[in-house]
């Protein structure tokens, strides 16, 4: 078609190029050519037609090929080509299958269709554009004046217009089809939830596949659209959905089209029922429905939806608090003393031109009885604890759950290192730390007065060159293997008492049990250099390395160990000239849990400094560990405060 009119361009004896809709061919083809263009024309020059979707009207589609050939017959000039994705209209042996297009072609489509360049899209619709007509509706939605705040919206309304053209018949069985392959990851026989008649005409959708008699859906973005149609129209409980990482993980994808595109008090119902369940898992749907390139930046809140807005960011919060455990509690620390629980507080939320302003207030000290739970801005709250934040409006119909967990980052983040030091209330690494003596100073060492330290200390005497003392190679060898020692058992106490409802979200945790694995390097007496003054240091180089054969394998008796050599060469190239093969072995851990892979860690070797001053040193590299796994999870961010 595109050849045709440039040759009509520069031609005028060239066929003019015709391009027809079949669902709008009510008359005949002969008819609709000599109203569109007239005889003459045709006669003169002839005709390049493209009829364009048979299957959209298969009342007639057997009518219009007969018609077709009639016509190129008579006008020997012209030429006809009809298009349709149902196979059944023509005999196979004049059918051309067409490949996939290359993400080359995809892309030079779609900007063609667009006007200009298509932003990078996610991995999955970059897979569905290599065909032309995903790729076309994809350029079509990403540019048109309402737009799409995200790759996932956008599968959801180029689906959405695809099922429409194939009639609302079989959307129902579809949906069953989509709840069957997603629930068992494999292609099905329709006849387990439909008659023979209905099977039929299932496998021969264009939208699945088949193999005997199972089929499947062709593009997995079908797949997750139908499956997320049944929860929303309550085909599907989600509790049983979530009762393990397995079964979220064959459903992620569809929450995050759910989040992108759902009804908002449908969603907001599911969300809810996830974020309560994990808010690791909660999170990683956010993020996965904020990933990719198109946006659209017209909000279509307005000043008179506060009280909504205010009932939905409240219920939003609720379920994330009670997700998030003593976690939740960094968001009562402005609070303190005025208020225990989020029934305490009221909200209020103001929208502007450009803003959101989200205001949570606390009574005023002594004042009886109970605020209401959404109260207009502009209300009088002198003399109330007040905390305010301000965003840019939101796009989206679900934007409620993206903006509440922003603001809960930024109180985590800020409240991080209380929360860790909070966990002394019961026994363990932190309190022993805390409560255990001082590191040796000058006018200490030795002496019998203060508490006994946690970790072996100094061996060697002060003197005039080392008034801390200092330590001999093996025993602060020693020092350090004990506290890699504690930092594990750290970990494994701040996660159970900080994020309980993480599981299987939290990278570090996958790799337990987990090999300390390392090399420590120390020589008394040792020049520090110039600038360097106190007490002697370490060097650690270290990683860890997973014992299991899988993550969160529930069978092992395997238990956490240290494996650090004292300035061992050998050690130390291995853990530099060996990262390719050490990758290798992670990976292949990795691959052993496909659901864990999403959250899996980054792996790393870590050096760092060793100080015998510092008070903390195992809660120190336990709380690293737990900040980098939520921060995957966009629950903290910033710099990491020191303890």
């Amino acid at each position: 078609m595109r050849a045709s009119i440039r040759r009509a361009q520069n031609d005028d004896s060239a066929p003019v190029p015709l391009f027809i809709s079949a669902k709008e061919l009510d008359e005949t083809v002969d008819v609709r050519v000599s109203r569109d263009i007239g005889s003459a024309t045709v006669l003169r020059c002839g005709v390049d037609i493209v009829i364009d979707g048979l299957d959209e009207r298969t009342d007639l589609a057997a009518t219009k090929v007969q018609e077709a050939s009639e016509f190129v017959a008579r006008w020997t000039k012209s030429r006809v080509v009809l298009t349709t994705r149902n196979p059944d209209l023509r005999d196979e042996s004049v059918q051309v299958a067409m490949s996939d297009m290359t993400d080359a072609q995809a892309a030079e489509l779609m900007s063609a269709v667009a006007g200009r360049p298509i932003p990078p899209l996610g991995a999955q619709l970059t897979k569905s554009v290599r065909r032309p007509l995903f790729a076309v509706l994809t350029a079509s939605h990403a540019t048109a004046n309402d737009g799409v705040t995200g790759t996932s919206e956008l599968i959801d309304r180029v689906v959405e217009q695809i099922v429409e053209s194939e009639g609302m018949e079989l959307i129902p069985y579809l949906m069953e089809l989509a709840i069957e392959t997603v629930s068992t990851g494999k292609a099905v026989d329709p006849t387990r939830f439909a008659s023979l008649e209905i099977a039929s005409k299932i496998r021969k959708s264009p939208l699945v596949t088949g193999a005997g008699k199972t089929c499947a859906f062709s593009l997995a973005t079908f797949e997750q659209w139908f499956a997320a149609q049944a929860i929303l129209d309550g085909k599907v409980d989600v509790v049983p959905l979530l009762s393990s990482m397995r079964s979220f993980d064959r459903w992620k994808y569809v929450f995050s089209i759910l989040l992108a595109a759902g009804e908002p008090t449908k969603v907001d119902l599911v969300m809810a029922d996830i974020a309560r369940w994990n808010p690791g898992a909660a999170a990683w749907i956010i993020k996965e429905t904020e990933r990719g390139g198109l946006t659209r930046h017209i909000s279509e809140l307005e000043e008179s939806d506060w009280e909504s807005a205010g009932h939905r960011i409240r219920y939003a919060q609720a379920a994330w608090l009670a997700g998030l455990g003593p976690l939740g509690q960094a968001f009562f620390s402005s609070f303190a003393g005025v208020a225990s629980g989020l029934d305490d507080i009221a909200l209020s939320v103001r929208i502007g031109r450009s803003k959101i302003a989200v205001s949570w207030i606390a009574p005023r000290d002594g004042e009886t009885g109970s605020l209401p739970e959404i109260i207009k801005a502009g209300h009088d709250f002198e003399y109330r604890v007040m905390v305010m934040r301000q965003h840019a409006l939101p796009t989206g119909v679900n934007w409620v759950w993206a903006l509440t967990q922003s603001y809960l980052r930024d109180d985590i983040s800020s409240s991080f290192k209380n929360l860790i030091l909070g966990t002394a209330t019961e026994p363990g690494i932190v309190r022993d730390e805390l409560t255990s003596g001082s590191p040796e100073t000058i006018g200490t060492w030795g002496s019998t007065m203060i508490t006994p330290q946690l970790y072996p200390g100094p061996d060697i005497s002060p003197s005039q060159e080392d008034p801390w003392g200092n330590f001999t190679a093996r025993r602060m060898h020693e020092r350090v293997c004990a506290i890699a020692t504690a930092a594990l058992q750290c970990y494994h106490e701040l996660v159970e008492r900080l994020v309980p409802n993480f599981t299987g979200t939290l990278g570090t945790q996958g790799l337990f049990p987990v090999e300390f694995f390392g090399d420590v390097n120390f020589t008394p007496g040792e020049d520090q250099g110039a600038f360097s003054f106190g007490p002697p240091e370490a060097g650690l180089g270290w990683t860890l390395r997973a014992r299991a054969s899988s993550p969160f394998d529930e069978a092992t008796a395997l238990s956490n160990t240290v494996n650090l050599t004292l300035n061992d060469e050998k050690r130390s190239a291995e853990m530099s000239d060996d990262r390719d093969v050490q990758y290798a072995q992670f990976q292949a851990y990795m691959a052993q849990s496909p659901e864990f892979a999403e959250f899996a860690p980054s792996f790393s070797t870590v050096s760092q400094r060793v100080s015998p001053t510092e008070s903390t040193p195992a809660t120190g590299l336990a709380s690293g560990l737990l900040w980098g796994d939520l921060e995957k999870l966009n629950w903290v961010s910033g710099q990491r405060p020191l303890l």
